[in-house]
């Protein structure tokens, strides 16, 4: 465990961006640094525990609210471990099963390589394809699960998978993709910062990177903030929208969508 890890902690996102509901302390995504001396820091928490291994091999961390969360690996697939997670609080007591990613200490996040290997490339969000129904019976994603970012070393855009055009007169299909107005995004000590709209901040806390099927992977914990003011006119203030979550960033080759039979 010693390092740092993506994985899930116990804690509170507080105040929702579009309402005055406040985020309960429960389990949410945290980058978490495991120490020799037994103390678990989520970075983005900002919570120090106290942790140890027991005789069964399950992490066992417990909080300074009383919570004890105690987890154990369940499956595991390259970098992605599937971790059973049970959480004992004040509040009461639940369970979750998410995927946790060991930190790469070599793994740098960083304009050069957000930006894609060729011309047709850009980064999709996984997350978005865990949905049920997501890929065609070809194995493609369907165009709603094809958004994604074109990076350059200072900007950014939104790109989005339309819909299907054709068949033409070969039988072959293609995906138009559109774009979003260019936005800025920051590299810092800790995470990404893309400035995505004007009301909304995504933040990007780098985990691990690896290669599946020939495609460049990274893997993240992302949330975003808006502010309610400027997005519908309520409170000023930037509070959470997409509370702490694991995501995976694969880089995708539009080519894929282009000219297919199908």
């Amino acid at each position: 465990m010693l390092g740092l890890w993506g994985g899930q902690y116990n804690y509170s996102e507080g105040k929702r961006a579009y309402d005055d509901y406040i985020y309960p302390t429960t389990s949410y995504a945290d980058v978490i640094m495991f120490d020799s001396n037994g103390l678990a820091n989520g970075k983005i928490s900002d919570i120090t525990a106290n942790w140890q291994v027991n005789n069964a091999g399950q992490l066992v961390i417990q909080y300074p609210n009383g919570a004890v969360q105690t987890s154990e690996i369940i499956d595991q697939l390259g970098l992605e471990y599937g971790v059973f997670s049970q959480f004992s609080t004040p509040e009461g007591e639940f369970a979750t099963y998410n995927i946790w990613v060991k930190g790469q200490t070599n793994f740098v996040l960083d304009s050069a390589y957000l930006q894609p290997t060729s011309s047709n490339h850009y980064w999709n969000g996984e997350i978005n394809s865990w949905i049920p129904g997501s890929f065609d019976s070809n194995g493609l994603f369907i165009p709603e699960r094809l958004w994604g970012w074109l990076f350059t070393s200072h900007t950014v855009q939104n790109i989005d998978g339309v819909a299907w055009q054709g068949p033409d007169q070969n039988g072959l299909s293609s995906i138009n993709f559109v774009l979003s107005d260019t936005v800025s995004y920051q590299v810092g000590a800790q995470n990404i910062e893309i400035s995505r709209l004007p009301f909304a901040k995504r933040y990007w806390y780098p985990i691990a990177s690896t290669i599946i099927n020939g495609d460049r992977v990274f893997y993240i914990v992302e949330r975003e903030e808006r502010d309610a003011q400027l997005w519908f006119g309520g409170q000023p203030g930037y509070n959470t929208f997409i509370p702490s979550r694991i995501n995976i960033e694969r880089e995708v080759d539009r080519a894929n969508y282009t000219n297919v039979a199908r």
